[in-house]
C-alpha cells in the first residue's frame, strides 16, 4: 500500500501553499509572538533553521517544522493536516520522536514559548516529552507557555523541606491550583495547604509530621506530606501520604516515585508496619500502585453535608 504522506527536507517554495491554508491557532500564535503574516512566519522560521522539514500530502505541503540556528524548535501547520488528516497526524506522532532525535544532536537544549490557546500543539509537545512551564508569560499582551527539553536533563532531587520554605516557593502557587483541580473530593474544603495548619504542626516538634520536596535544578516540582499519627484502633504510628503530587509538565521525570520511596523510608523510620496512599479512582496512581506492592485494602466513599 502507498503511503500517502513523505516528509522531505524543506523548501522555500513549500510555504505558499501552507501559508494559504495555515490553521487559525497557528496563525493567532505568529501574529502575538512577532506581528507576522503566516508567510514572514514560514520564510524567516526556514531562513533560520539549522533543520527543517515539510511534511506533503499526496504532494501537497501539510506543515513545516524545524529548529532554529538557536535551538528553537517550531512546527506550522494547515487545516489540512490537522483537520481532513486525523489518522495521518496520529501516525506521524508516533514516528515524530527520530527528527526530535536529530535536533538534540545538533543542539543540547531545545526551547521555545507556545500560545496559551494552541492546545493541539500543547499535547503534541506533551506527548513528544517537552517540559511546560505552568505559569505563563505575556507577549504583546497575550500568554504563552515555555516548553523546552535537554538532551540530559538536570537530575531530580528529592529532600525534607520545611512548610515555610515550600509555601514561598514560586512554582508553589501554581502547584497547589493543579493540586487542588486534580485532587479535590466532592463536599470537602478547597484542597490547597493552609500554611497556618501545616506550621503548627511542624513547630510542635512531633515527629508525626514530616514534609519532602521533588526539585528539578532550583524548581519545585512536587511534593509530599508524611503524617504518623498514632492509631488508638492499632496502638502504633501509622504512616499516611497525607498530600502527594507532582506537576503535569514534570510527571515524566520520575519523581513521583522518588517521593514515594521517600514516604516509605520516613514510614520504616518510625517503624510504622506500612504506609497507607491514597489515590483518586480511575487516575493513573490507581494504575500504578498494585505494580509498586500496593494492596487496595479499602474503598473510601464521602457523603456530603449542607449546613446554614
Amino acid at each position: 500500500m502507498t503511503r500517502i504522506w513523505e516528509v522531505v527536507q524543506a523548501r522555500q517554495e513549500h510555504t505558499p501553499a501552507i501559508a494559504e491554508d495555515m490553521r487559525e491557532a497557528d496563525r493567532k500564535e505568529v501574529w502575538a509572538s512577532h506581528r507576522l503574516t503566516p508567510t514572514d512566519a514560514l520564510t524567516g522560521s526556514l531562513e533560520r533553521s539549522a533543520l527543517a522539514w515539510t511534511c506533503l500530502i499526496h504532494g501537497v505541503p501539510a506543515f513545516m517544522f524545524g529548529v532554529s540556528d538557536t535551538g528553537t524548535p517550531w512546527l506550522l501547520g494547515t487545516n489540512l493536516f490537522f483537520k481532513q488528516h486525523r489518522a495521518l497526524h496520529r501516525e506521524f506522532l508516533r514516528q515524530n520522536q527520530e527528527y526530535i532525535d536529530l535536533m538534540l544532536e545538533r543542539f543540547p537544549r531545545l526551547e521555545n514559548h507556545i500560545h496559551a490557546d494552541n492546545r493541539l500543539s500543547i499535547r503534541w509537545l506533551r506527548h513528544c516529552g517537552f517540559l511546560i512551564e505552568k505559569d505563563p508569560v505575556l507577549f504583546n499582551g497575550e500568554e504563552f507557555y515555555r516548553f523546552w527539553m535537554d538532551t540530559h536533563p538536570r537530575p531530580v532531587m528529592v529532600r525534607q523541606i520545611t512548610v515555610t520554605e515550600a509555601f514561598e516557593h514560586q512554582m508553589f502557587p501554581s502547584l497547589a491550583r493543579e493540586y487542588a483541580e486534580e485532587s479535590a473530593i466532592a463536599g470537602l474544603p478547597d484542597p490547597q495547604g493552609k500554611l497556618g495548619a501545616y506550621q503548627m504542626l511542624e513547630s510542635s516538634g512531633s515527629e508525626a509530621f514530616a514534609a519532602y520536596g521533588a526539585f528539578w535544578g532550583d524548581t519545585l516540582i512536587g511534593f509530599v506530606v508524611v503524617l504518623t499519627p498514632v492509631i488508638p484502633h492499632y496502638g502504633v504510628a501509622i504512616a499516611v501520604a497525607e498530600s502527594l503530587f507532582v506537576g503535569r509538565s514534570y510527571r515524566k521525570l520520575g519523581a513521583g516515585m522518588m517521593l514515594i520511596r521517600q514516604a516509605e523510608q520516613r514510614a520504616r523510620e518510625v517503624r510504622s508496619p506500612g504506609l497507607l496512599l491514597s489515590a483518586p479512582s480511575g487516575g493513573r496512581l490507581e494504575r500504578i500502585l498494585p505494580r509498586r506492592g500496593y494492596l487496595e485494602t479499602n474503598r473510601v466513599f464521602m457523603k456530603g453535608f449542607s449546613y446554614e
